[in-house]
């Protein structure tokens, strides 16, 4: 069935960002930019609860630990950050674990 199929595909996806969040500052700056698209267009078409969550865990992680190398620039992660603000309580107000990761990330922000 196509809910078999959807399910599979956005395993993938999650395991495909996954591997993509530690490598995003080894990524020329064409693919960084293509990488950060993908993740913004995710964000706000995305009806899948389970893709949204791996995208705020990894903002989440990204926002809070200090790696040897780079992660995404402030930019790139307030450009994430608002998007998620702006789609996701519109989309999952009844998710709490959802708004609890990305409000983690705000709350980490600003303290």
């Amino acid at each position: 069935g196509s809910s078999i199929d959807s399910q599979t595909v956005s395993e993938l996806l999650q395991l495909s960002l996954d591997i993509c969040k530690t490598r995003i500052s080894f990524m020329p700056q064409d693919v960084r930019k293509a990488f950060i698209n993908i993740l913004t267009s995710l964000i706000e078409k995305s009806t899948d609860a389970k893709l949204l969550k791996t995208i705020a865990k990894m903002l989440e992680e990204w926002m809070k630990t200090k790696h040897e190398t780079p992660g995404p620039s402030l930019r790139e992660k307030s450009l994430l950050l608002t998007r998620m603000m702006l789609y996701l309580e519109k989309r999952f107000p009844d998710d709490h674990e959802l708004l609890s990761h990305f409000l983690e990330s705000v709350l980490f922000v600003y303290k």
